[in-house]
């Protein structure tokens, strides 16, 4: 199977889980709309909807509890991305690629973390949406990809200033959900946005509450190299981003790349960690970076580094020569 297959069939099992989780949701929330009526002067309150063939008028009472208001938002929300979200998977049986631009939505997100200072606070974007900003804003050979998932890492500990990031990506139109170790995520916009955080040690936790922000961050391991010298970007006038240095990023992908449970996404990682190292090995700072990261690097991340290599020399042959050459200079 092709890695743009890969990618088209990432975008259909997402959506289709997405599917699932809306439809999930929505089964537990009320339905209906308020309405009121007058009686001998005082107004009294009903939750309007309709049961099979008829239209019932449920009572409230002379207030409407602030909770049901909050859940009757918050189903027009996942009513409205339910309908994106079946409305991609026609798209998709449709059309043999990606058809979905989220340009905007990412544009609004980069903006709105912008200006709440966020940036400057250490958290950056990484994951595929860093590769895709690197394609549109460095030298990088393009590289056909798609993802909808966008991963956000925050810094442990987490040195910036108080945030509530649920209401930040409410107001754009994202809604909070969880995952099974109580980690959060958000979905909208026909995006989800995960927040991770650096594992290290023999920690035994796979989440971790960052109260300053009102999230809890997955922790993974080996994200603390992304943190290494990653850099401001500026997108647009007044708007940045922070980003994993492109050497970091390289050492990242080829690293991860050798983990079992990436083992479908092993093609691309490979891949986009070659597109990257075009750019590296051509910039003597970058090169300079790379070298210095590369020295820090435990002796078993050295060995699953050198793994990747040889199996990024079988998978892209056109490229042999520039993985010799990276070899070279790791080496």
């Amino acid at each position: 199977m092709t890695d743009l297959e890969n990618t088209l069939n990432e975008s259909s099992r997402y959506y289709q889980e997405q599917e699932k989780v809306l439809a999930s949701r929505l089964a537990l929330l009320p339905k209906g709309a308020i309405t009121e009526k007058s009686i001998a002067g005082a107004l009294y309150y009903y939750l309007r909807y309709r049961l099979g063939g008829r239209v019932v008028d449920e009572y409230i009472g002379k207030t409407v509890p602030g909770e049901l208001l909050a859940k009757l938002e918050e189903r027009a929300k996942l009513s409205v991305e339910l309908r994106n979200v079946r409305s991609a998977l026609r798209l998709l049986r449709k059309k043999p690629q990606p058809v979905t631009d989220l340009t905007e939505a990412v544009s609004a997100l980069l903006k709105e973390f912008t200006r709440a200072g966020l940036w400057e606070s250490g958290i950056a974007i990484v994951g595929s949406w860093c590769f895709l900003l690197y394609q549109r804003y460095l030298p990088l050979e393009r590289y056909p990809l798609r993802t909808q998932d966008i991963d956000i890492l925050v810094p442990v500990p987490y040195r910036g200033t108080r945030h509530d990031l649920p209401a930040l990506l409410k107001q754009l139109g994202f809604v909070q959900m969880f995952n099974p170790d109580g980690s959060t995520y958000f979905t909208g916009n026909l995006l989800r946005i995960d927040f991770l955080s650096p594992k290290k040690g023999r920690q035994d936790a796979s989440a971790a509450a960052h109260r300053e922000l009102r999230i809890t961050a997955q922790l993974l391991r080996y994200t603390d190299i992304l943190l290494v010298g990653s850099r401001l970007l500026s997108v647009a006038r007044g708007v940045r981003v922070r980003l994993p240095s492109p050497p970091a990023f390289l050492l990242h992908k080829l690293l991860i790349s050798t983990r079992w449970q990436r083992s479908d996404k092993r093609e691309k990682d490979l891949r986009q960690a070659t597109a990257v190292a075009a750019y590296v090995m051509q910039n003597p700072q970058e090169l300079q970076e790379l070298k210095s990261i590369w020295k820090d690097f435990a002796p078993g991340w050295r060995k699953s580094t050198r793994q990747a290599l040889l199996r990024a020399r079988a998978l892209l042959p056109l490229a042999s020569g520039l993985i010799d050459h990276l070899q070279t200079v790791l080496d």
